[in-house]
């Protein structure tokens, strides 16, 4: 694992910690986050959530000045959660610091214990709250540490096991169509799938009414009565950590996948499934997904074979789309790019893999057949010469991104599908030029 050194980023891979936790925010039926900093910071992370989402994304802030930064006072902060739970009364405010006031060293604790002696009467309030500068680290971490934060503060304890029930802890970059596949899968199999988050419904556009808060996703309840789960799932490496920390609060056992993408993984979920659910069989409508599934492989092997990719996206997805590329397509990862450093990244199985930005794909990604990153990703894109499969967060120059299915075996299908008929047009648009520049010469 390589960390370049750059003065500054050029066309930045990384985002915030402020939208990743508020994206954890976001999958809570009733949350609100508020972030305590500048009009600024809040307005980026909205405007960047709604062109990924296309939908209302609910969250406030604080409006710090320059002199209220300067004097290290609490008004706004205090007047801020007043205001936010009188007018929107949301079940669950999440608290998150942002670059300016977690530098002048804000202590939200304290500042929580402050507010609730001087407005006694919203005592029955849930406030949860997180430090995530945006100056360190990304939205990758910004999502983990803010769930970690909400699962200790709710304290969730060891209580009696409600049967069937599967808590599952979905990564950062997956989408609203991919919890709604593994849902799906793990309903077939008679369990309860919880998952904590959901952006499923929050962030999927079902929502048919007016709403201030987050309209769906998993209930406050859910988080506090994590403890009543048989098992906790990790989906994506990072994730593991949550269910780690669960397993102190709450002594439920966890597993942990790198992904859901791809045959192998699926193959050891649904063997998981079958071994909780007590089945001895497989459901037809699963079985059927996964002769499809290898059947699109086997369609587009002759695309797949010799050819190489750079991958730009986020830690864990790297993982996953890494194996998936190179253990069941065949294709060599030249680059893989990502937001930070982890241990867990020595076992991407690249040729390459460095913490950087979306020039590296241009610098480094020279001769391969395919990017997959984010649609910041298209001018490195242009400068090689090599079709853009978006994937990640943001994809704002495409509709219909968050329902995208990679998961499982229909999710690998479509997903192989997708990856084939890039490389297919793309052989054959080659192919036509050097044709043309022959004819060209012979006349």
């Amino acid at each position: 694992m390589e960390a370049i050194s750059k003065v500054g980023q050029t066309n930045p891979l990384k985002k915030s910690q402020v939208l990743g936790g508020s994206l954890a925010a976001l999958g809570i039926k009733g949350a609100m986050p508020l972030h305590h900093g500048s009009q600024g910071c809040t307005a980026f992370t909205k405007t960047f959530l709604t062109q990924h989402f296309r939908e209302i994304v609910p969250m406030q802030t604080t409006a710090l000045t320059d002199i209220a930064t300067i004097m290290g006072e609490d008004w706004n902060l205090l007047e801020g959660m007043k205001n936010v739970i009188e007018k929107h009364k949301p079940e669950l405010l999440v608290l998150l610091s942002t670059g300016i006031s977690d530098t002048r060293g804000d202590d939200f604790e304290r500042s929580i214990k402050d507010f609730r002696k001087k407005y006694p009467e919203y005592a029955g309030s849930k406030i949860v709250y997180c430090t995530t500068p945006d100056f360190v680290d990304d939205a990758h971490l910004g999502y983990t540490n803010t769930l970690k934060a909400i699962f200790k503060q709710l304290a969730p304890a060891e209580m009696e096991t409600e049967k069937g029930r599967v808590n599952i802890i979905p990564a950062f970059a997956m989408t609203a169509g991919d919890i709604d596949e593994i849902r799906d899968i793990v309903e077939s199999f008679g369990l309860r799938p919880v998952f904590l988050p959901d952006i499923s419904e929050s962030m999927s556009g079902c929502a048919d009414f007016f709403y201030s808060t987050a309209p769906g996703g998993c209930t406050v309840e859910d988080i506090e009565t994590a403890g009543a789960a048989e098992l906790n799932i990790a989906v994506g490496r990072t994730m593991g950590e949550i269910t780690e920390l669960l397993k102190e609060l709450t002594d439920v056992p966890f597993v942990v996948f790198d992904s859901l993408i791809g045959i192998t993984e699926t193959d050891r979920f649904i063997e998981l499934l079958m071994e909780l659910s007590g089945r001895k069989d497989i459901p037809a409508k699963i079985k059927k997904q996964r002769r499809t599934a290898i059947d699109v492989m086997l369609d587009g092997h002759f695309n797949f074979g010799g050819k190489k990719a750079a991958v730009a996206i986020e830690p864990d997805l790297l993982l996953g789309v890494s194996k998936f590329l190179h253990n069941e397509l065949g294709i060599t990862v030249q680059i893989g790019i990502t937001t930070f450093g982890s241990p867990f990244l020595m076992d991407i199985p690249a040729e390459e893999v460095i913490k950087g930005d979306l020039e590296d794909a241009a610098l480094k990604g020279g001769g391969v057949s395919l990017i997959i990153s984010n649609t910041n990703a298209h001018l490195a894109s242009e400068m090689i010469h090599a079709p853009l499969l978006r994937m990640g967060i943001p994809v704002k120059d495409r509709i219909g991104q968050f329902i995208k299915v990679y998961t499982c075996y229909r999710g690998t299908a479509y997903f192989a599908s997708e990856i084939g008929s890039i490389l297919l047009e793309h052989d054959e648009h080659d192919s036509w030029e050097k044709q043309t520049e022959h004819y060209r010469r012979s006349i």
